[in-house]
Parts: C-alpha cells; sequence; structure tokens
C-alpha cells in the first residue's frame, strides 16, 4: 500500500488507542479506522448546504425547514404532536407557531450538538434564500406562506427509529394528513449520512418522504469482505461486556462526525471501562477534529487503490489532472468494475451522492455511458486511453522507457488547466 499519511489510523490518538489491541489483533483494528468514514465541520456544513440547495431547486413554492430531534416527551410518547391542534367547527384543526430553534436542556442551556449545526445551516439557508425558505414554521404561517414541501434536516440516519418519530410527531396531526392527501404537502429528509436500513425504514413511513443524502454510511458488513472477523474483534475487546458491542441496534455504523460518533458505532470506539479507553469517549470527537480535516480529502491515488485499479493506484500521473478530471476518473474507474449505484460508488471513491449523480449525468450527455450507467464504448475508450496516458507518465517518473510519445491523446476533459 502507498504510504500517503491520510490514514486515520496513523494519527496520534489512533496509534495509542490502538496500542490496547494485542499485537495479532492491531493490524485488523487499523483497519477498522481506516474503514471509517470521517466528517469535518466545513464540510458537514458546505455538503448539507449545497444538497438543500439542490433539493430546493426541484420544488416549487416556498419551503419550510425542520430540525430532526428526539425530546424526553417523544422518547415516551413518539406520537407527541408537532404542532398544537384544536377543535374548529366540529373537526381538529392546527394552529399556532412551530417548534422552537433550539430545545432547552433541564439544566437551563441550549441543546448544542448537530441540532445546534442544522438550526444554524437552517438559518443560514433562510437569509441567503429569504423567497425560498421559512425556518420551522407553524401552521398559521404554512398556511399564510402556502408552503407546500417540508425539508427535515438530520445528520445522521441510523436505525431510523428517530426519524420516524418525527415524522410521526407531524403525521399525527390531522391537517397534515388532509394537507397530504390532497397532495398540498410533501414531506423530504435531507441527511448527510444514513444506513440502508435506516434509509429504507425512513422511506417506508405512511408520508412516503423522499430521502436524500450527501454520503452512504459505511458498516462493518458494507467495508469488509469477511466482517464476522471484525465482528469478532468488537465482541472480544467491547469494554461492557453485555448487550450490543457493535452499538445500537448491532448496527456497526463505521463514521464519526467533527460534532460526535452516532451511538449505532462498536462500542469499542466510544464507551469506557476501567481496562478500556475509547477514541471517542462518551462519543465525543473534539480531540481528533484536526484529523478530520486531513484524513477526509484522502489522495486519488488511495482512492485508486480502493477500486483495486493496478494502472491509476500507481503515484506519478495525478498532477497531470485537474481535480474534476480526477473525479471523472474515479468514476469511469468504479463504473468499469460494475459499481452503478451512487451510493456503492460513493464509497469506493470517496466522491458524495449528489457529486456522483451529476457527473454520470454529465457521462451521458457525453455518451460515455448508457441509461443503466454502463460504459459505451466510448467510455471505455476514454479510460483505456486515460491509463495509457497516465502508465507513462508513470513510467517517466520511475525513469523507465516510456510506450507512448508527447503527443499521445489524453481526453481534454481530464487534463490540468493551463494559464
Amino acid at each position: 500500500m502507498t504510504v500517503t499519511g491520510s490514514q486515520f489510523s496513523e494519527a496520534t490518538p489512533s496509534v495509542e488507542w490502538l496500542s490496547q489491541f494485542s499485537k495479532q489483533d492491531r493490524v485488523l483494528a487499523a483497519e477498522l479506522l481506516d474503514a471509517m468514514t470521517v466528517i469535518s465541520s466545513d464540510s458537514f456544513d458546505k455538503e448539507m448546504s449545497n444538497l438543500v440547495e439542490h433539493r430546493a431547486g426541484k420544488l416549487k413554492g416556498h419551503i419550510g425547514l425542520f430540525i430532526e430531534r428526539e425530546t424526553k416527551e417523544t422518547q415516551k410518547k413518539p406520537q407527541v404532536p408537532l404542532f398544537q391542534e384544536g377543535l374548529s367547527d366540529g373537526r381538529m384543526r392546527a394552529f399556532g407557531k412551530g417548534p422552537p430553534l433550539l430545545l432547552e436542556r433541564e439544566d437551563g442551556k441550549q441543546e448544542a450538538g448537530s441540532e445546534a449545526l442544522l438550526a444554524l445551516i437552517a438559518t443560514k439557508l433562510k437569509r441567503k434564500h429569504p423567497d425560498t425558505f421559512t425556518v420551522l414554521p407553524g401552521p398559521d404561517l404554512i398556511r399564510e406562506k402556502q408552503i407546500r414541501n417540508v425539508i427535515i434536516l438530520t445528520d445522521f440516519i441510523g436505525s431510523g427509529n428517530r426519524i420516524a418519530d418525527y415524522l410521526e410527531a407531524a403525521w399525527t396531526i390531522s391537517s397534515v394528513k388532509s394537507w397530504h392527501s390532497l397532495k398540498w404537502f410533501h414531506f423530504e429528509v435531507v441527511a448527510f449520512s444514513a444506513t440502508n436500513r435506516g434509509l429504507k425504514m425512513t422511506k417506508q413511513h405512511p408520508s412516503r418522504p423522499k430521502v436524500s443524502i450527501v454520503r452512504p454510511c459505511p458498516t462493518i458488513d458494507s467495508e469488509f469482505p469477511a466482517p464476522s472477523l471484525v465482528k469478532e474483534l468488537c465482541i472480544r475487546y467491547d469494554p461492557l461486556k453485555k448487550g450490543d458491542p457493535l452499538g445500537f441496534d448491532g448496527t456497526g455504523s463505521l463514521i464519526a462526525f467533527a460534532h460526535g460518533c452516532p451511538n449505532n458505532a462498536p462500542r469499542i470506539l466510544h464507551k469506557t471501562s476501567k481496562d478500556w479507553q475509547p477514541l471517542f469517549p462518551a462519543r465525543v470527537t473534539d480531540s481528533l477534529r484536526a484529523e478530520f480535516n486531513r484524513v477526509e480529502n484522502k489522495p486519488v491515488i488511495d482512492r485508486m487503490e480502493r477500486l483495486r485499479d493496478k494502472v491509476l493506484s500507481q503515484p506519478g500521473w495525478e498532477g497531470f489532472t485537474s481535480i474534476e478530471g480526477q473525479s471523472l476518473l474515479l468514476v469511469l474507474s468504479g463504473l468499469q468494475k460494475g459499481s452503478r449505484k451512487p451510493d456503492i460508488l460513493s464509497r469506493k471513491t470517496g466522491l458524495t451522492v449528489p457529486e456522483i449523480k451529476m457527473i454520470i449525468e454529465k457521462m451521458q450527455n457525453w455518451g460515455w455511458t448508457n441509461s443503466k450507467g454502463t460504459l459505451t464504448d466510448e467510455g471505455q475508450g476514454v479510460l483505456r486511453h486515460a491509463k495509457k496516458y497516465a502508465q507513462d507518465l508513470v513510467n517517466r517518473r520511475n525513469g523507465t522507457r516510456c510506450s507512448h510519445n508527447d503527443n499521445f491523446y489524453f481526453p481534454s476533459s481530464l487534463r490540468m488547466p493551463h494559464g
């Protein structure tokens, strides 16, 4: 493997955490860390905002932005209504304001974490597009502004229980059901990441929301050819020795945000015992934020290695093509390997799902892929020529014999721009 210094397992806190494993188990534990997706604060803000704006561009009319949250009331009774409602002319009718932007905890302080970050994102979007968005509108404002679409923001959908409870808090209101049945009101959920199980559960809610994500959530099952070995490692080193060592609902999620690690992650990552110090104590990731910025921007060579592309995983060609060209090559290589679904391509290339969809749309317009996402002869030719040129550059760098001259064709869309 090419040593790039971009592996999560190479971070100082990671090395200290790995020292708790036996030498025999340390390699597999390091692979567990390197399989994780880590999200910096800047990426979370930028990509969530971009995806909400993208989805808004597909919708008509004013849009209500809501922040998914879990309160004490919804923990005890998931169907506590999101809005007030009362009898009017013999039928139940929603009225009043929407929920507060930030809830207060028992100690009187405002709630922090993902809810605060999402509230800030929603507020900035409202300021940037005042004619498009309203943050947490209540029934009165929904009627006044004729809001027909609601986008619920969340950082992560793990088991799907929490977002389902939030949807149910709206769905239990008679007015909302009536608006939805008349096709006046539609739900969308925008999440940074989600597990396949969580996505399925969310989409099955009676409100039938459209769900969009920035990145799929890697899990032990999705990232390892022999997941049972990794699960067994998590069981043997589990600090609690009871319950589910793979995290809530046995998910085994491998994602961490700068604002925290989900409780669906293996407990060796976030639970403490007298014999165990986790990497993210109490699911807090503060000490690794600088590492998140470094690790999440993996070089294209590392990503090509993950795709098992023998030619493009060699260093020496990447400096001759733009970032956009590298992204095109990542998708071309992924498609050639048979990965056609955006979520699978996202996991393997490190690109976001919206980026993948945009690139595939461009490739279809250029005739590089067909409507099913299969590379056409032209697409195969572009990748073949690019690989030949890349191999030539690698050979030059290594001082070995080149197979092509300086005039060898390299697609203009993949070249490094001049000037």
